[in-house]
């Protein structure tokens, strides 16, 4: 049991986490702090993916959510690595 809610805890940790890094990087001032990518994937991310020009949002919000939870998951991952050394040192 303590398994399941440990694993379910994490899974909501990442979701809302995502979303909320998501949120402040797509509405923050300074959103200079997104890579830059190449226009030719933002030309196959819109054209090719999306089949409409008119869906440029969707595509920056698909990106930086995609980004978001790249980065929320390393640093769980490495959040969690560092608590289990600390807790075997114990």
């Amino acid at each position: 049991m303590k398994k399941t809610l440990r694993i379910i805890l994490i899974g909501l940790w990442i979701l809302f986490a995502t979303s909320f890094l998501t949120r402040w990087w797509l509405t923050s001032p300074s959103a200079e702090m997104l890579p830059k990518l190449p226009e030719s994937f933002w030309v196959w991310m819109i054209l090719d993916v999306f089949g409409d020009a008119n869906r440029k949002g969707d595509a920056a919000i698909l990106v930086g959510f995609a980004l978001s939870l790249i980065i929320v998951t390393l640093l769980t991952l490495l959040g969690w690595f560092l608590w289990r050394r600390i807790q075997m040192k114990r």
